[in-house]
């Protein structure tokens, strides 16, 4: 697989810059995005910074500012189409959330789901 459709919005990418920043991350650490098994519906969506991380060979990489997002093939099949948001809800509570035409049903606490 050559490239995908995977976009994030503005308010993500300002709120991942922000957790890097406070998590003392380099500006080269790129946020890793994928998928994996887990979760009661069957798959759980994956974020995370690592600091000796960097993009391998079987991975697609995309630059959205100052933020690079790496997503590994295998994770990128799923992931076509998708829009990573960060939605802040006051009390209700605030977190990155990942829409998506593949996703059939999500799990009634919304942290995993089911294609």
């Amino acid at each position: 697989m050559e490239s995908i459709n995977f976009v994030v919005s503005d308010r993500a990418v300002q709120k991942a810059l922000i957790l890097r920043d406070e998590c003392g991350y380099g500006n080269l650490v790129p946020l890793r995005i994928g998928i994996k098994g887990g979760g009661c519906a069957g798959y759980e969506h994956v974020l995370l910074f690592e600091n000796d991380d960097q993009p391998g060979d079987n991975d697609i990489v995309f630059n959205f500012g100052d933020l690079t997002v790496v997503i590994d093939q295998i994770s990128a099949t799923y992931l076509d189409g998708t829009e990573l948001d960060f939605i802040d809800n006051g009390l209700m509570g605030s977190g990155f959330k990942f829409v998506s035409p593949t996703i059939k049903s999500t799990c009634g606490c919304g942290k995993s789901f089911s294609m």
